[in-house]
């Protein structure tokens, strides 16, 4: 027969397992998800990035407050720990951004995006940076390659938004802008102006986009079933279903996905 003291220790022992599995099943990860543009990441939770987040995690046992913000608010929010995660961005960027951290962690990668010279549907694919001397080329203000554009000659005219430099490309006023792989090609896809010409094989920079987080038990916790989830997620025919609805197979297509 057991003693009543222990039967005691016993009951307390499983309720601090049943404790414990409870806290862990009623974690909430903070996440901060970048506002981007129409058909990208949109503030009433819209588009590519949003069907994305929403297909990995919507059969998975996660609780999530999830805020869309514009870029400079989610960084700020990120930074002073207001957010646990930030999506979609990579961690290296993130260091750049807000400084060197040994408690910043990355998820497994959803997708590998690029930089491209885009030129206009139906004019010649740039295939060198030399072919940009002399000719005025869009780029984001602030953009990382700025100053290679002006190594080569090119004469680079910043523009505050996607959607302008996408314009001002189509109305002939530049020759070429740069921007991102996929979402250009999603960009022109919604707009119906056809499919931008571009050198796949000339890539200005690659970043993986992830989930970004501060390490603390919330984020290990849901780190830990967001990974095996994302990998499910890139082998799976609901990422095919959404990369072509967006017009991006040949970007996200399972041909393209490794691990």
């Amino acid at each position: 027969m057991i003693s009543p003291i222990k039967a005691i220790l016993i009951g307390i022992g499983a309720m601090s397992l049943i404790g414990a599995d409870s806290n862990e099943h009623h974690l909430i990860t903070k996440i901060t998800s970048i506002q981007l543009a129409e058909r990208l990441n949109t503030s009433d939770g819209k588009g590519f990035y949003a069907e994305i987040l929403t297909a990995i995690t919507k059969n998975n046992r996660f609780r999530m407050d999830i805020q869309i913000q514009p870029l400079k608010r989610s960084l700020v929010d990120f930074a002073e720990r207001k957010a646990d995660c930030i999506w979609p961005i990579d961690r290296n960027l993130i260091v750049k951004l807000i400084g060197e951290s040994s408690d910043i962690l990355e998820s497994d990668y959803v997708f590998e995006a690029s930089q491209h010279i885009f030129t206009a549907p139906g004019q010649p694919a740039i295939s060198n940076l030399k072919e940009l001397a002399g000719k005025l080329v869009g780029v984001t203000i602030g953009s990382n390659v700025e100053k290679e554009l002006r190594d080569a000659s090119a004469l680079v005219d910043p523009v505050p938004l996607q959607d302008n430099k996408i314009n001002m490309l189509m109305a002939g006023h530049l020759f070429a802008i740069i921007g991102w792989a996929p979402d250009f090609l999603i960009t022109f896809h919604d707009l119906k102006l056809g499919s931008p010409q571009y050198d796949k094989s000339l890539v200005l920079t690659k970043t993986r986009n992830a989930f970004v987080c501060h390490k603390s038990p919330v984020t290990i916790n849901f780190l830990k079933k967001m990974n095996p989830a994302i990998k499910a997620f890139r082998v799976s025919a609901q990422s095919k279903t959404i990369a072509e609805k967006y017009g991006v197979s040949q970007i996200f297509g399972h041909e393209d996905i490794s691990n």
